[in-house]
């Protein structure tokens, strides 16, 4: 929003702003190459997660938080309409309110199949939480629902249309989930050319 570029390369993460460059330091540089997450708030602050350590971003500012625990691998930020920073790690899901308090949800308190962690997450339009973790997963504020396939496992993202359809990449293609039915697409039976996808994402025209 402030015009800042985030760039992601070999040796960490770099930030453009104001035709001034700034190295983004990083303790495990190449964890953070192979995984990282990024989104911005409503104020226009880019708030960065990789390695062990999240990264709020704002001008020529940087600041490095620690979230609770050891040892977290952040996989995936993703910024609520209230603000709130979520973030995918290796060992579960925190909620961060951006100043002070922090929410931590993993396999010993309310995740169900949390094994491997989670690496992304996104909000439908009635503000339910979907993270792509060993599975699908929801959560309603509440309640968390897993939503196993017998193939479609290790989910690396997860994307909502406009028909609140749940898009899922993993390592066997890209699936759709619609609440009760899977539909599987890989390079058998669709123009995908490889069944490794990683990453997706859902443009304005659907």
């Amino acid at each position: 929003h402030n015009g800042a570029v985030i760039l992601l390369g070999k040796t960490g993460l770099y930030k453009f702003y104001e035709n001034t460059w700034q190295h983004i330091n990083l303790y495990e540089p190449y964890a953070s190459v192979y995984r990282v997450g990024i989104d911005v708030d409503s104020h226009g602050v880019v708030w960065i997660g990789s390695d062990g350590s999240l990264k709020k971003c704002s001008g020529y500012s940087t600041t490095y938080i620690y979230p609770p625990g050891d040892n977290v691998i952040i996989q995936g930020v993703t910024v609520d309409e209230s603000d709130n920073i979520w973030l995918a790690n290796f060992f579960g899901i925190s909620k961060f309110d951006g100043h002070n308090t922090w929410v931590t949800y993993d396999y010993t308190n309310t995740i169900p199949d949390m094994m491997y962690g989670a690496r992304n997450i996104t909000f439908d339009n009635n503000g339910v939480l979907w993270a792509a973790g060993k599975n699908l997963l929801s959560f309603d504020g509440t309640t968390w629902v897993s939503y196993p396939h017998p193939d479609v496992y290790l989910v690396s993202d997860v994307a909502i249309d406009g028909g609140n359809n749940k898009w899922v990449s993993f390592l066997g293609g890209l699936a759709r989930f619609n609440g009760t039915d899977w539909i599987i697409f890989n390079h058998e039976n669709s123009p995908l050319l490889d069944d490794y996808v990683r990453e997706i994402d859902i443009d304005v025209a659907n």
